[in-house]
């Protein structure tokens, strides 16, 4: 049977190309890239071609460096504890980042304030934009780090990112600025430059998954989180994944050759068209035509009916769609939704639908036509 795919802001297939260049990397250019010999040295030629490929999709060049990682996660982790960490005492520094962002950020902020930080958590309104008033007016002068989510994983609300970063540097310019790009890179073009540090994620672009990379403007200065070889200039230590990092920069070459916006944002509208035509536009959290949203993420909610039952009455279709973030799927609901306002039986009955540049129409189609007859069900036999 074909597979219905809607989780795409979970993780994405991989691009052909990619899967075909990481494997012939593993079998033929296998080297440690941090070998002397030149077999390493053929091996790290894709992390400058990884590198090089990332700076270009963001128009970064010249004045940023990457550090690969793992993935977001710990790209995030770096960025925050890491710059903490640098100060002598850690309970004399503050930190900001918003209601809204991606367990990464704020559990690593929440570790701060653990270890002594102080730390402020602002709110956003009822589209998911955070308040920048607000933010604005807790900046203090031992604040030290603003992060921020650019794209919001569960809503797909999209931030002015560049005018957030002006903005708190137009009050303290030595402020550290982090974006989680995470959900935005490869699928928005906008300008960044402003920013000291910048996460992403391979899979979130039909790269490898267990690949990340932090940018960082080449001033910034960090305290590694892993002690170790002292790979990649001492921030990132242990063997460099080069053959994911090949297929990583793979994706932004692909990307760079065809950037998928207008196909997605297309895509979306024709989304948004039928979910309203089968069930109203109250059913959508993700109000795509009154503010600034990502073209790949839809949110809805049936209130009064459980999401986890939807997505496996979907699931019996070989349709697949979230209930929330996969990094929080084992929650009993998404506290990002409780920031919009939303109730908490909108909350208990939203779905997330994330498209690519994969889905068909013919597939939106067949997922809304399933949908439709899936609460139908639920709504003549009450659950």
């Amino acid at each position: 049977m074909s597979i219905y795919y809607f989780d795409n802001a979970a993780t994405t297939r991989a691009y052909d190309e990619v899967i075909t260049a990481v494997s012939d990397f593993e079998k033929d250019i296998y080297a440690n890239p941090s070998s002397l010999h030149a077999f390493g040295g053929e091996a790290y030629k894709a992390v400058d071609y990884a590198a090089s490929n990332i700076l270009e999709v963001l128009n970064l060049k010249g004045k940023y460096n990457v550090v690969f990682t793992c993935g977001a996660t710990e790209s995030a982790n770096l960025a925050i504890k890491g710059t903490a960490n640098k100060f002598n005492d850690i309970k004399k520094i503050h930190v900001i980042t918003s209601v809204f962002e991606h367990p990464c950020v704020s559990e690593s902020v929440k570790y701060l304030n653990r270890c002594g930080a102080e730390t402020d958590f602002v709110g956003v309104d009822k589209y998911g934009m955070i308040n920048l008033n607000e933010l604005l007016s807790k900046i203090k002068p031992n604040t030290k780090l603003v992060s921020f989510i650019w794209v919001n994983n569960e809503t797909g609300a999209l931030q002015q990112a560049q005018k957030i970063t002006e903005a708190v540097k137009n009050i303290n310019k030595n402020i550290i600025v982090h974006i989680d790009a995470t959900q935005g890179f490869g699928k928005i073009q906008a300008d960044l430059s402003g920013a000291d540090m910048i996460t992403v994620s391979a899979h979130k672009f039909h790269g490898p998954k267990g690949v990340g990379a932090l940018i960082m403007k080449n001033s910034v200065t960090l305290q590694p989180v892993l002690s170790g070889g002292g790979q990649q200039k001492g921030l990132r230590s242990g063997t460099v994944n080069a053959p994911s990092i090949y297929g990583m920069g793979k994706a932004c070459e692909i990307l760079l050759g065809d950037f998928p916006y207008n196909k997605l944002r297309e895509k979306q509208e024709y989304l948004y068209e039928k979910i309203t035509a089968a069930f109203g536009d109250d059913v959508i959290n993700t109000r795509i035509f009154e503010a600034d949203y990502a073209p790949h993420i839809i949110s809805l909610s049936f209130e009064g009916l459980k999401s986890e039952v939807l997505l496996h009455m979907l699931e019996q279709d070989n349709i697949y769609v979230s209930s929330g973030s996969a990094c929080s799927s084992h929650a009993k609901h998404s506290s990002v939704l409780n920031q919009t306002g939303l109730s908490k039986a909108k909350v208990d009955g939203a779905l997330r639908i994330s498209i690519s540049e994969f889905t068909s129409n013919n597939d939106i189609d067949f997922l809304v036509s399933h949908l439709e007859s899936a609460v139908k069900r639920l709504r003549e036999i009450g659950l």
